[in-house]
């Protein structure tokens, strides 16, 4: 499994591009961005259980 930071390194601008896409506002997208990140890294456990190879990472994450 990859490292968080290697994930947030690899699908940061992912997510937040993803994001301000949804909500139009770059300040909200930074923050949706953190929180998505945060909550992934609380789940983590999860990810290693039940695989998602296939599906793009910043639609999982958001």
């Amino acid at each position: 499994m990859q490292s968080i930071e290697e994930m947030y390194e690899m699908y940061l601008n992912k997510v937040f591009l993803f994001l301000l896409s949804k909500t139009n506002n770059e300040h909200l997208a930074e923050e949706l961005t953190q929180e998505t990140f945060f909550q992934a890294v609380q789940c983590i456990d999860l990810f290693q259980h039940f695989p998602v190879f296939g599906l793009p990472i910043h639609i999982i994450f958001a």
